[in-house]
């Protein structure tokens, strides 16, 4: 009854120190590199990607993986612009931003962990810009932007994942660095739970105990933040602040 419920990387884990919880399962992952196509062990780190779907039957949106050996060969032959590589945006072939994802065990079975976040995070402001040339070679581009308070950091990013970007436009300050891993603002835990009321859909709802992120204080009783990829407004009292966050880029 268990295998027609379980994701195509997950079989369930047996064997002496696994342990249930109820109907709950311990379960082991091994994914396939949608590039060579080779089993990434759970050991393993892997590139992931919240937009594209893997080669793998039956997968859906969000479920793409690229091997640690597989992405530098895609930057060094160029299909990735060294930008937009494990040194800078960190996108996928299609153009997303990619998180580095690990497993690591727990209570018996095993529990996946970012071990680097979206360079930028959920917050990143992505818009496009019209550059007004006559030269047709310059490829597509887009306006990414992010900062704190008054202060705000602008680059630009071509829409074709193996491009790379002008460093100057007129009228424009491009910054040189990224925005750090995980994007910028506060982080804090929840204190208590908070579900916005109904036709509040900019209220960002989370759980007791839950990590919310990139959070800037609106206007000390309300905080804007980040929490499982959704963003929006909460009472500030609601949490208490773990770190105050990072400033523009590295």
């Amino acid at each position: 009854m268990y295998d027609q419920q379980l994701p195509q990387s997950a079989t369930i884990l047996k064997g002496p120190g696994v342990i249930d919880v109820g109907n709950f399962k311990p379960l082991s992952f091994s994914t396939n590199c949608d590039i060579c196509r080779y089993p990434i062990q759970p050991s393993s780190t892997r590139y992931h990607c919240y937009s594209c779907t893997s080669a793998v039957p039956d997968t859906k949106p969000g479920d793409y993986d690229i091997c640690t050996t597989c992405y530098p060969k895609l930057v060094a032959s160029r299909r990735i612009s060294v930008e937009n590589g494990h040194n800078g945006w960190r996108r996928c072939l299609q153009g997303h931003r990619m998180v580095i994802v690990g497993f690591e065990d727990d209570r018996g079975g095993q529990r996946r962990v970012i071990v680097q976040d979206l360079v930028g995070g959920h917050s990143l402001e992505i818009e496009p810009i019209l550059y007004p040339s006559a030269d047709h070679t310059i490829p597509e581009l887009q306006k990414w932007s992010w900062g704190q308070s008054n202060d705000t950091f602008v680059r630009l990013v071509t829409t074709d994942p193996s491009k790379t970007a002008p460093t100057s436009v007129p009228g424009l300050t491009i910054e040189r660095s990224f925005p750090p891993d995980g994007g910028i603002g506060m982080s804090s835990l929840a204190i208590w739970s908070w579900w916005p009321a109904e036709g509040a859909s900019d209220e960002l709802m989370f759980p007791k105990g839950a990590e919310v992120r990139e959070c800037k204080d609106v206007n000390g009783d309300w905080f804007w933040g980040c929490y499982m990829g959704s963003k929006g407004l909460f009472p500030a009292p609601y949490v208490r602040v773990l770190d105050e966050g990072t400033g523009a880029g590295n």
